[in-house]
């Protein structure tokens, strides 16, 4: 659902999952592993399939351990994708059908408003922090034929825990 939201500027889009996100018994079984890792680089967000409103944005993490279901198979270095992230408005507007692009008055954008950037995300958005150590579950996503060679995070940032004081939040 897409909705505009008088306490932030913007448009946001509210998710609706087949599961609790908060209960990190179910995250855990949409996860193939559960990683402590490093950030060592954040991409640029895009599009990764046909037909999506929503970016996302690409990582490349260092594994530091295998916490969970370490089956001895995940690299030392993965590529992890995040959905949302910015993008051009042009690149939004792009992937709008016409009746949206009419309701939202994105069809009547300057060419200077269409190259200005914009964060597109839903609530579950979380943005990794370089250097930032974190534990996350990761759902192997490397062949995936849209998604080659990345991995994904199942409940967005519900499956990202923060490291603070030597604890993860």
């Amino acid at each position: 659902e897409i909705y505009e939201d008088s306490d932030r500027e913007g448009i946001f889009v509210e998710t609706s999952w087949a599961y609790d996100v908060t209960d990190q018994a179910a995250v855990r079984e949409a996860a193939d592993y559960l990683l402590k890792v490093r950030v060592k680089e954040k991409g640029e967000a895009k599009y990764f399939t046909e037909n999506q409103t929503m970016p996302s944005t690409p990582y490349r993490l260092e594994v530091v351990e295998v916490l969970w279901n370490g089956d001895g198979s995940i690299p030392e270095k993965i590529n992890l994708v995040i959905g949302g992230g910015e993008v051009s408005a042009q690149e939004y507007i792009d992937t709008l059908d016409e009746e949206t692009l009419v309701k939202m008055g994105a069809n009547t954008l300057a060419d200077t408003q269409q190259k200005e950037p914009v964060c597109i995300y839903d609530d579950s958005y979380y943005e990794l922090k370089q250097n930032q150590e974190y534990c996350i579950y990761v759902r192997d996503l490397t062949k995936d034929e849209n998604y080659k060679g990345y991995y994904g995070i199942p409940a967005g940032g519900y499956g990202v825990f923060e490291k603070r004081d030597e604890a993860y939040v």
